[in-house]
């Protein structure tokens, strides 16, 4: 077993602790707190002990872009054939997802919802099996056709399945409204109810994908029809925002990917089933495409569970949640650094429901854990050192299993 002692303990969950420490073993916290302790210590001086970073949303299939697909400054639909054009020419080669895996254990991230393709599900598996962090394979699913409903249903049930003899755990993911027939929909919301599985659909991402649901017209309308793959039975069932999130409200647990349009009531909704419901923001995904401003503090103030994610390198250029931190800070100089640590951190563990092993420091949890320098911090700015610091973070080398 070892001690820890450092100028200040930051479990997220709790309240700082000042002159705190942590106790590890065999890459669990066995306990936790401040003052004395018993046990011979290892004094990590004027620094910040705090949990791993958890990056909520990503596509780790992308990982060996230079640059992001496109330009962001046309149409969704277009950047979407672009997507396309790019998996139809380009397989993906050994390597891209633990290459994914890396880049994102360097910028202090210890869990990652990803977004798997059938490819990655499978012929890349292995390499999610190597990861030294905690990994939901949310399986991508996609079919507008109410004939596939059956056929996809089981190969979620497989995917759940095949899981449980695996170190990553299983998420499933209905793409989005203009991808999903309802029926599909709904028979995933039901395997992550039954099973206690996450799921993550992308939803108001954009106002091509609301002009789609509310009058069938638009670049997505368009480019579904040059793909021969509308449906608007299977679009009309739900139909509405509003509709999706109350389908997704019957799961374990759920995440709304980006949620940039979403309204109100929308917001009201979702932050009144927070035990459920979580919000995905990607603040540099969000700002490659143009968006209108996000209503980040509207989402807090209507108790939205926010939790951060990086997306992919096809529409940001690297995978450091640090550099998401520190972006969203500027942005939103009004939101508090302990909010946007905690949206960092134990927020996105809740929602990808790995609350109980990571994005917090408790008993029990894993001791994946980062040191930040924070020289003169205080209790009042504690969370503001941490955040401006974080770049010079470093992990803790507690022991693992």
């Amino acid at each position: 077993m070892s001690v820890y002692r450092a100028r200040w303990v930051l479990p997220i969950s709790t309240p700082p602790m000042e002159n705190g420490w942590v106790s590890c073993h065999q890459g669990v916290i066995t306990s936790l707190g401040q003052g004395s302790v018993a046990e011979e210590t290892i004094d990590l001086g004027n620094v910040a002990i705090i949990p791993c970073l958890i990056n909520a949303h990503t596509h780790l299939e992308f990982s060996n872009l230079d640059s992001p697909i496109g330009t962001g400054d046309g149409s969704f639909a277009d950047w979407i054939q672009a997507v396309l054009d790019y998996r139809a020419s380009s397989e993906i080669g050994a390597g891209v997802i633990a290459s994914g895996l890396e880049q994102s254990i360097e910028s202090g991230v210890g869990a990652i919802g990803e977004i798997a393709t059938v490819a990655a599900a499978s012929e890349l598996e292995s390499e999610y099996q190597e990861s030294v962090g905690e990994l939901i394979a949310y399986r991508e699913f996609i079919g507008l056709s109410e004939s596939r409903v059956a056929e996809l249903l089981q190969q979620a049930e497989a995917h759940i399945n095949a899981a449980k003899k695996k170190k990553w755990q299983a998420g499933l993911s209905p793409h989005a409204p203009y991808t999903v027939h309802g029926d599909l929909l709904s028979g995933l919301c039901s395997l992550s109810a039954v099973h206690q599985v996450p799921l993550a659909m992308h939803l108001a991402e954009t106002l091509e994908e609301i002009e789609l649901l509310e009058v069938s017209t638009g670049p997505l309308r368009e480019l579904l029809d040059r793909l021969n793959v509308w449906d608007a039975a299977g679009i009309q069932s739900p139909g509405s925002i509003q509709a999706y999130l109350e389908e997704l409200n019957k799961c374990w647990r759920a995440s709304v990917i980006h949620g940039n349009y979403l309204d109100v009531d929308h917001r009201r909704f979702i932050g009144h089933h927070r035990d459920v419901m979580s919000v995905v923001f990607c603040p540099r995904t969000h700002a490659y495409f143009g968006h209108s401003e996000y209503p980040l503090e509207q989402m807090l103030a209507a108790n939205v569970r926010l939790a951060l994610g990086t997306d992919s390198r096809a529409s940001n250029p690297d995978l450091s949640m640090i550099a998401e931190l520190g972006f969203v800070a500027a942005e939103f100089p009004n939101v508090s650094a302990e909010q946007l640590l905690l949206s960092a951190t134990h927020a996105g563990a809740y929602a990808l429901g790995l609350e109980k092993i990571v994005g917090a420091i408790a008993a029990g949890a894993s001791s994946r854990l980062l040191v930040v320098p924070c020289d003169d911090a205080t209790l009042d700015n504690v969370h503001q050192q941490v955040l401006e610091n974080l770049h010079e973070f470093s992990h803790l080398q507690c022991e693992q299993m």
